[in-house]
């Protein structure tokens, strides 16, 4: 990375809340080990051996809620009470009964874990100052709400490590040598998490092989799981993307803003759309609701290369009378109301993506000003006199059968043939099975991380059910019912009990083959933690890798790009998955 750029977002960072003269900061000593951590500058922090605890400390002498320590006065000043732990809190040696102050320059003591509490400005400045997972969760949020309204990029990396992350030394160590890049973070035990806001395409690849390179140098296995942030996703989603990347799942399998495909139906339509979102074609998505067809239109324009935004309108879910107004904009004055003018959504997405949710349900009058916008790419605000060149993809989706609607007389037969270059099907969950399995183990991963906790696993009666259901409602039903069984299972393994009804009582099962057998794959043994996921998804990506190198005759540059990965990536997975010595 530049020398410039590393000067920038280390001063950015000392700059920061986390290093304000008054706030402050917890030094922890694990034996010979020590990190810093920033503090939130109010609340309550418990520490303890639990995974899900604001302040995890994983050592065999802290119980599970050890203490708790509540910060006042903008982070300045703290008070520590003993939750009943095993091995007591000490103040400066002396056991706490009920609550003791805590000010700059104390020490508290947990087990043989050690806090010194300093005031930012004592830290040093070459220290990276690592946040607890609640408050990296929360800065990261402020860094997507900020990226958003600037229209600028982020990135979040995710470093696994080989133990509890305090305890590795090594890599802590070899963090301090490297520049700053934005902000640090506990993401799991065993996972660090780095924010690095307004960076670049290109210099986020300079920092992923930065962090890879630390890490061989001090003999750890390259992992680092890298998300950018997209249009409309939250400091969950890139969380959950990053640590999905992290884990080396298939290519869109781990994505929860993109579209799985491990079904064969289903990466057949992934396949067409890559091949056609290069192309200048206006695409009209067919399938049925909850299917995920704004998620495949999210793909193509991600796919297409496009520089603009991606904007998404519902038809259906805007009133005739506001329709005209949102598509097309206004001028100040053009209605009573109007007293200022407006951008239009389509007049928004120039040179990016229009995704017409529901066209369908568009009126006749508006359809015949959208055929216009489509003839000569040009919009007209209401009230306006002149037009405006536009350069925008049309992307739609509908669940209703266009021809027939052509027929009724109830859409334009020029519109479809406009909007209808290439048509791509989202076959319904029920079609593609093989990948409810990795679908509510990845919904249930969502949610726990958003809980900061451990996905829980699903168990084999849960497993069936799930597998044998006909999903009416498809992808967004799994989604729903996935964090409803969360909620109810209180992170423990999801039993038919923590199931919708619907879903439980097994009444609405999948639908007989003319054979008499259930049109599902039978479903994988399992030993609860939900291996066969696992081992089904490295197997596929096992095989796409292998069907790749023959298809390239055994070059990896080129089977990188069959795959559409850089090649050291495609190294990467071949190391891991044992194809590559």
């Amino acid at each position: 990375m530049p020398t410039d750029r590393q000067d920038h977002l280390v001063t950015e960072q000392m700059a920061g809340e986390l290093h304000s003269s008054t706030r402050l900061s917890a030094t922890v000593f694990v034996g010979e080990r020590s990190y810093t951590l920033g503090l939130p500058t109010e609340g309550v922090v418990v520490l303890g051996r639990s995974s899900d605890v604001e302040l995890p400390l994983p050592s065999a002498s802290v119980s599970r809620r050890h203490a708790r320590l509540v910060l006042h006065d903008d982070g300045a000043r703290a008070t520590v009470a003993d939750l009943g732990s095993r091995n007591g809190t000490l103040v400066n040696g002396l056991r706490v009964d009920g609550e003791r102050a805590v000010q700059h320059g104390d020490e508290v003591s947990l087990g043989d874990v050690r806090l010194l509490f300093l005031r930012a400005s004592a830290v040093p400045p070459s220290t990276i100052v690592y946040q607890p997972r609640a408050l990296f969760q929360q800065t990261l949020a402020s860094e997507v709400a900020a990226a958003t309204q600037a229209g600028t990029p982020l990135w979040l990396f995710a470093l696994q490590l080989p133990e509890p992350w305090d305890g590795a030394t090594r890599f802590l160590r070899a963090l301090e040598s490297l520049p700053r890049v934005g902000h640090y973070g506990i993401l799991g035990d065993t996972v660090i998490g780095v924010a690095a806001p307004r960076t670049r395409d290109d210099e986020a690849l300079e920092i992923e092989e930065m962090f890879v390179k630390a890490m061989g140098e001090v003999g750890l296995a390259p992992a680092c799981g890298v998300a950018g942030l997209r249009r409309g996703a939250s400091a969950t989603d890139l969380i959950d993307l990053a640590l999905e990347k992290l884990e080396g799942a298939p290519p869109g399998a781990g994505d929860l803003l993109g579209p799985v495909a491990l079904d064969p139906v289903m990466v057949t339509v992934l396949e067409q759309a890559k091949q056609l979102a290069a192309s200048p074609l206006h695409l009209l998505l067919v399938g049925e609701t909850g299917a995920g067809k704004e998620v495949l239109a999210r793909f193509v324009h991600e796919a297409s290369g496009r520089t603009g935004p991606l904007v998404c309108v519902n038809a259906a879910a805007l009133p005739d009378a506001l329709l005209e107004s949102e598509l097309f904009g206004h001028e100040r004055g053009a209605f009573s109301g109007a007293a200022q003018a407006k951008v239009g959504l389509i007049e928004a997405a120039h040179k990016g993506t229009l995704f017409l949710d529901e066209i369908g349900e568009l009126p006749l009058t508006m359809q015949a000003k959208l055929l216009r916008v489509l003839e000569d790419y040009s919009v007209r605000r209401v009230g306006a006199t002149t037009e405006r060149k536009v350069d925008v993809r049309f992307v739609s989706a509908t669940n209703r059968d266009l021809e027939e609607e052509v027929r009724e007389r109830r859409f334009r037969q020029d519109l479809l043939f406009r909007l209808n270059a290439g048509m791509l099907r989202v076959p319904p969950l029920r079609e593609r099975r093989t990948e409810i399995p990795a679908l509510a183990a990845l919904f249930l991963r969502r949610a726990a991380t958003a809980r900061g906790i451990a996905p829980p696993a699903i168990g084999a009666a849960a497993h069936d059910l799930l597998s044998a259901y006909a999903w009416p409602g498809n992808v967004r039903e799994l989604r729903n019912a996935m964090d409803r069984a969360f909620a109810l299972s209180g992170g423990a393994t999801i039993a038919p009990k923590h199931l919708p009804e619907s879903i439980a009582s097994g009444l609405a099962a999948a639908p007989m083959s003319a054979r008499g057998v259930p049109t599902v794959m039978p479903p994988a043994a399992t030993d609860g933690a939900g291996a066969p996921i696992r081992e089904t998804m490295a197997q596929y990506e096992r095989d796409r890798i292998v069907r790749a190198l023959d298809e390239a005759g055994g070059n990896q540059t080129r089977a990188a790009e069959l795959l559409g990965i850089p090649r050291r990536t495609l190294a990467y997975r071949m190391r891991r998955l044992g194809l590559l010595a």
